[in-house]
């Protein structure tokens, strides 16, 4: 084979495949968990950077097609061509719009595959995915450990608590059979960018013990370092509130934000509505006094349905069932005065 069209095939085989599965393996390995993207052997890093973007090749030939079906029909027949010149060892002839779909292709192989790369780490994330099921779980174990999201886990069933920060006793080697006690909450840490074995450990408020029966002593600074490699052992505990607190605060967070914005709403119809007004044609002064009026009070009824669905997200002990004969009433009233409203402003024929 021609050295030149070996290049070619080469660069061609970057282009399409290689660096849209490289992109979506950086956007997928993020924050805690990029160390991944280069920590891998060699073969399975080629093979699933290959597989990957091949996914990738699909999806872009798909949604082009989706796109622009007769512009495809072209660009398929260029694409063509181009693989027949390759397979056959001869280089393709230049063509400066084969030139632009390439370009136009690495573009959008290069967006979808930020786009799936992303996406597919945060749904990974936010459904804790990686955690309750060991096939999407990252390399990085000590991020489960010490940001407690291991106790979502079976063996760590008994954690009944939101965690919110990390408590460490770190047994730690001075020389020889001297060791020392440090405690204190770990605010960051460092792994080895190959092995993922901890490299760093950063503790805030911390503490220190040499003797089992001295007290504690706070060590001055902001930070304080402590290298894993003389580390004996860490005993951690996990600092927060229970889960069901927890879940009170939440609720009572959005009760009060749902009330806000259903008084904020409520306040503003009211102006919305006298402005309407001015939009209507002429009517006598007694149909319109009488649609603002009867308008304001179809509000307050549908208000009143709001409050009283709200309340059901407080959270309460002793909740009652909700009363649909309460809420019967009310929507009869609510559609009564909207009736008497567009009655007043002419609207019903």
């Amino acid at each position: 084979m021609d050295a030149s069209l070996l290049v070619l095939n080469i660069i061609f085989l970057i282009i399409t495949i290689i660096i849209p599965g490289l992109i979506l393996k950086r956007f997928y390995y993020l924050g805690e968990f990029s160390n991944q993207f280069n920590n891998t052997s060699t073969a399975n890093n080629v093979i699933s950077t290959i597989f990957l973007g091949s996914v990738v090749v699909v999806l872009t030939l798909l949604l082009t097609s989706i796109a622009s079906s007769s512009t495809f029909t072209t660009d398929q027949s260029q694409i063509n061509e181009i693989y027949e010149n390759l397979s056959k060892n001869k280089i393709p002839p230049y063509n400066i719009e084969v030139i632009k779909l390439l370009i136009q292709y690495l573009f959008t192989s290069i967006f979808l595959a930020i786009l799936i790369g992303f996406t597919s780490h945060k749904i990974v994330r936010i459904l804790k995915l990686d955690v309750r099921f060991p096939l999407f779980r990252f390399a990085n174990h000590w991020h489960y450990y010490f940001r407690g999201e291991i106790s979502i886990t079976k063996p760590f069933k008994h954690i009944n608590k939101k965690i919110n920060q990390t408590y460490a006793d770190i047994l730690f080697r001075i020389k020889g059979e001297d060791t020392i006690l440090y405690s204190g909450i770990i605010s960051q840490y460092t792994i080895d960018n190959k092995t993922n074995d901890l490299k760093f450990i950063y503790l805030t408020n911390a503490k220190k013990r040499k003797e089992e029966k001295e007290e504690f002593k706070d060590i001055p600074g902001d930070c304080f370092v402590i290298p894993f490699d003389k580390v004996i052992n860490i005993n951690i505990q996990y600092l927060g509130v229970d889960k069901e607190e927890h879940k009170s605060i939440v609720r009572n967070k959005l009760y009060v934000n749902l009330i806000n914005l259903v008084s904020i709403l409520s306040f503003l119809s009211v102006f919305i509505l006298i402005f309407l007004q001015s939009l209507l044609p002429e009517l006598p002064w007694y149909k319109k006094a009488l649609g603002l009026i009867s308008s304001n009070i179809a509000l307050i009824f549908l208000s009143s349905i709001f409050f009283n669905l709200i309340e059901y997200v407080r959270p309460q002990r002793n909740k009652k069932l909700p009363n649909f004969i309460s809420y019967l009433i009310l929507l009869s009233f609510f559609f009564f005065f909207v009736y008497i409203t567009l009655k007043s402003y002419n609207l019903l024929h």
